[in-house]
């Protein structure tokens, strides 16, 4: 037999063994009640299972039914494209200020009810916005990942943008140092 076959085989005699195994119940020594398979010699009482009660989600009639939650499902806008445009992925970007602009495509145009969230370095930056621009001041400089969402009103997101990573450059200051 191959190792597969043997594998199969005593996995499938585990399995129909110990579905067979019984449950006990006895007291120890201190009152205790214990259940188990392996039991001590005396005082056992063989437990059997008793069959599940099943009983169906209550289903508030005063709340919002399914037909109702199809059918605002069906009204939000299906996003097909959603990216950022600027800064262009792995771009070098070398300003003094720190500010920089992002722009982002979207398609179809976003919705009354949905809104953007920016996310800079897995932070969120900028949040319920409507707009697909964007500026960002007082950045530290080096290397930055930037992300946007498109969330529902309820917070469900409908999309998300692609990662851009950028590198921002920034001149510093160095202080002359005077030697005497």
């Amino acid at each position: 037999m191959t190792l597969m076959r043997i594998t199969t085989l005593t996995i499938s005699l585990t399995i129909t063994i110990s579905s067979f195994a019984n449950i006990y119940t006895w007291t120890d020594e201190n009152g205790k009640t214990i259940y188990g398979d392996n039991p001590p010699e005396h005082n056992i009482q063989e437990v059997i299972p008793q069959e599940l009660t099943i009983i169906p989600a209550y289903t508030d009639p005063n709340e919002t039914n399914q037909s109702n939650i199809l059918q605002d499902t069906e009204k939000r806008t299906e996003y097909t494209t959603f990216k950022i445009t600027t800064p262009a992925h792995d771009k070098t970007i070398q300003v003094n200020t720190g500010t920089i602009d992002i722009a982002m495509e979207l398609s179809p145009t976003l919705s009354d009810k949905d809104r953007i969230f920016i996310y800079l370095d897995g932070k969120k930056v900028i949040k319920d916005s409507q707009s697909l621009s964007a500026s960002l001041q007082s950045l530290d400089r080096g290397t930055h990942t930037l992300f946007a969402v498109v969330r529902t009103e309820e917070g469900d997101v409908l999309i998300n943008s692609n990662t851009v990573k950028f590198h921002l450059l920034r001149s510093s200051r160095i202080h002359k140092r005077s030697f005497h």
